[in-house]
């Protein structure tokens, strides 16, 4: 087991292929990305299809030591510029002769490889022999944390069979970013926080119908004849919830639910969740 906990966002979390994650390496799912140090895996389409102001929030997310975004197979063969240029693209030939011995376990299910402005996770043998990467990162700094991509599928059924040596592998992915700071870890010590009359608006106005996404809850708070709340705001008490673990991908988590019904604005949610049944 990796002396980090790992864990699992966005649709990865309640995947198939996370159940395998979990079982494997102990992986927790998760709501949204924690206050915590630790290993966080998600999709790589998940980080794709996100808008570039919430692609830049996972970015900012890993920036403290000890914090690794670890992005994983599936993959959009497009270009992304967060938090630097990197491009995912179809390998011709995958050549795992002397390639270290996870990478060398799953080059056959392997179906991508990356280029851009990144590092080649050498810590983890992160390039095949021909030169192309399976493993990557960018670290803004040298006492900062991770924003990692890599090409192997670890939520391959493989793993199972060869546990040790994947925690092997997340241990040193994880180690890149170094150990938290004093002030990193204050944030588990930090007041709980608050929802303000805003926060709850706009936490009713999450439950006034299904949102395909943080987007959409954005765009259509701009069309509500009842709630005034202008855009930059919203955002920014939408990120607030999120950090807080009572919103994501534009709708309450069940902790959100939970407060919104014991706070003085429960019976209006009660009311608006009858209304949509």
């Amino acid at each position: 087991m990796t002396s980090r906990p790992i864990r699992l966002v966005g649709t990865l979390a309640n995947h198939a292929r996370g159940k395998v994650l979990a079982e494997a390496m102990g992986a927790a799912p998760t709501d949204a990305l924690p206050q915590e140090h630790g290993l966080c895996l998600a999709f790589g389409t998940d980080f794709q299809d996100q808008t570039e102001v919430t692609q830049n929030d996972w970015a900012k997310w890993a920036e403290p030591a000890g914090r690794t975004l670890l992005l994983i197979p599936p993959f959009r063969l497009a270009e992304s510029v967060v938090p630097v240029s990197w491009r995912v693209y179809r390998p011709q030939k995958i050549d795992s002769a002397g390639a270290e011995s996870l990478a060398k376990l799953l080059a056959t299910e392997v179906r991508f490889e990356l280029t851009g402005t990144l590092q080649a996770a050498v810590d983890v043998g992160g390039q095949w022999k021909g030169g192309g990467f399976h493993t990557a990162y960018f670290r803004r700094h040298p006492h900062s944390g991770v924003f990692a991509m890599t090409c192997l599928p670890l939520w391959s059924l493989t793993i199972l069979d060869h546990r040790e040596v994947a925690r092997n592998w997340m241990e040193r992915i994880a180690g890149i970013a170094g150990e938290p700071t004093p002030h990193t870890e204050a944030d588990r010590e930090a007041p709980q926080f608050q929802p303000s009359r805003e926060h709850f608006a706009l936490m009713l106005h999450l439950c006034e119908r299904e949102f395909h996404g943080r987007d959409e809850a954005l765009a259509r708070l701009a069309d509500s004849p009842v709630l005034a709340i202008p855009e930059d705001a919203a955002r920014l008490h939408l990120q607030e919830l999120e950090a807080a673990g009572l919103a994501t991908d534009g709708k309450l988590t069940d902790t959100g639910e939970a407060a919104l019904v014991a706070s003085p604005y429960g019976v209006y949610a009660t009311a608006l969740r009858r209304n949509r049944q």
